[in-house]
């Protein structure tokens, strides 16, 4: 397999969470030697790509007009032909069935397909929604999902979690950042990370909204949202509101960042779901989770099996998400340390053991000998 080109085909490279693990495991696999090339539609992260030295191709692959998915099957098929391609993995619904269609041309060629997330199912969806030779679930829930509503086989599926690059998200002091957002205020520093477009941006929002509560037990408390999206004017209007009452500046709108590391490592909370709170949890971060979805909480011994169930994300969460709950989980951290200090510890223990790209890799190269050993 060493030989063989692998052709990774995403939707986007815009900023979210499984577009920077398309990122990560193209380098990852290029720096073990591996022939790598990306599609997709473009975006922020291509840059990330281009300076690694790994071909990027252009396709309309976040399309379902019938003219986009006859073009990305045209550039898809040149890209196997041109690059000697030798394995296809496909992440997401719209690249899975395109690179279907090349398998079809390409018989000897394995497709393995990861899914991210919870799609719609029933008629049309799953017409349209292929499993390839071998899957890969990012957690159990997602497996039950793609088992249970789009008919996929349950032997066929591997639950494997998005890695972390845990050199880049470490523990460290204070950068200079710091300053400039305590400037904002005198005490902690409470910070989301989320996309804000439609039910996403509800965590920034909730966030603002629970800072006065907070800052009335913690005076200068400032809240730091990150992330851009068509609800970030609503997320800066709601911080305007939020600092006209405090008066002061105290819930800072940054928009969508490429490094988020700084502002990790300046946070004494994340608020955050998915991949943002495992990135804060290897940065040695408390990690209060919430998102769409609803509310679960400090990340702790007694709902970590519950969280790692569904991928870190507060899918099926019988609570809410709202500022009060987000208030009361931010200020038993900043009021005991020492349940500060053992959520911090325990988020980065399981993130180095469970979720690092060393202990990850192996096995998603298990899946590639596998689907290569399927066609055979």
């Amino acid at each position: 397999m060493a030989n063989e080109g692998i052709l990774i085909a995403a939707m986007s490279l815009d900023l979210g969470g499984a577009e920077t693990h398309v990122i990560d495991l193209a380098t990852r696999l290029s720096s073990l030697g591996y022939r790598v090339s990306v599609a997709s539609q473009g975006g922020r992260l291509v840059a990330r790509l281009e300076q690694a030295g790994i071909p990027h191709v252009y396709a309309p692959l976040h399309s379902r007009v019938p003219s986009s998915l006859l073009a990305a099957m045209r550039i898809l098929g040149d890209e196997v032909r041109n690059r000697r391609i030798g394995l296809l993995h496909a992440h997401g619904r719209i690249p899975a069935w395109v690179l279907t269609q090349v398998q079809r041309r390409h018989p000897s060629l394995p497709l393995v397909t990861t899914y991210h997330g919870v799609y719609a199912a029933g008629f049309p969806w799953n017409l349209f929604t292929r499993q390839g030779d071998l899957c890969i679930a990012v957690s159990d829930d997602i497996k039950s999902h793609l088992v249970n509503h789009l008919g996929f086989s349950a032997s066929s599926i591997e639950v494997i979690p998005n890695g972390i690059d845990t050199r880049r998200f470490a523990p460290g002091p204070y950068p200079p950042l710091r300053a400039s957002i305590v400037g904002a205020g005198s005490g902690p520093v409470l910070t989301s990370v989320s996309r804000l477009d439609g039910e996403f941006a509800g965590t920034a929002l909730e966030l603002v909204e629970s800072l006065p509560s907070i800052a009335a037990r913690h005076p200068g408390a400032v809240a730091v949202v990150i992330g851009d999206g068509d609800r970030l004017a609503a997320v800066e209007q709601a911080c305007a509101r939020c600092n006209d009452l405090l008066g002061r500046r105290a819930a800072l709108a940054v928009g969508g960042q490429e490094d988020v590391v700084p502002y990790l490592l300046s946070s004494d909370v994340v608020v955050a779901v998915a991949r943002a709170a495992l990135e804060a949890m290897a940065c040695g971060k408390p990690v209060v989770l919430c998102g769409e979805g609803g509310f679960r909480g400090v990340v702790s011994a007694e709902n970590l099996d519950l969280l790692k169930r569904h991928n870190f994300t507060a899918r099926g969460s019988s609570v809410p998400l709202s500022a009060g709950e987000i208030a009361t989980a931010a200020s038993l951290l900043l009021e005991n340390d020492g349940l500060s200090d053992e959520a911090s510890s325990l988020g980065l223990q399981v993130v180095t053991s469970e979720y690092s790209w060393e202990a990850l890799m192996p096995r998603i190269l298990r899946v590639y000998e596998k689907a290569f050993d399927s066609r055979r």
